[in-house]
């Protein structure tokens, strides 16, 4: 499995996205690393939807996106329009770089709750809080150390 934190089983995430399309709020265990420390394995997380247009989604916010066959949950960082049609950008935190842009309508919900494991409810905000850029630079220092060390 990739870095990306997926919270679905294949094939699940159709329904998971049904549900969030007709205005119902999931609760979901996450899985992967991208959004450490924000989100965790093993961490559940509330999605509320947003209706896929992205209007309503502010930078620094989570989001799960649709991407293929599977949920994707990443910060929103922005988006642009092409061609008539809305682009969004995400970036995990603990990942160097931005997403590839996906359309708007892959947007299926913003996470608005993690719950730890010891039951620590923790709301999710958008902004981009101090340890969210703490996490940038150690992932940056640690992704030129490691391409230092392949040369």
């Amino acid at each position: 499995m990739s870095r990306d934190t997926a919270i679905l089983k294949p094939g699940l995430h159709r329904l998971i996205s049904e549900f969030l399309n007709e205005g119902f709020t999931v609760r979901i265990i996450a899985s992967g690393t991208s959004m450490y420390p924000a989100i965790r394995p093993g961490d559940i997380i509330d999605i509320v939807p947003v209706g896929g247009t992205g209007d309503l989604i502010k930078p620094g916010e989570v989001i799960a996106l649709n991407r293929d066959d599977d949920m994707v949950v990443h910060r929103f960082i922005g988006y642009f329009e092409r061609g008539g049609r809305r682009w969004v950008f995400t970036r995990g935190d603990s990942v160097l770089r931005a997403d590839e842009p996906v359309p708007a309508e892959a947007v299926a919900g913003r996470v608005v709750a993690v719950t730890r494991g010891n039951g620590e409810v923790r709301k999710l905000r958008p902004l981009t809080n101090v340890f969210y850029r703490w996490n940038r630079l150690m992932v940056k220092g640690v992704m030129g150390i490691k391409g230092l060390l392949r040369h």
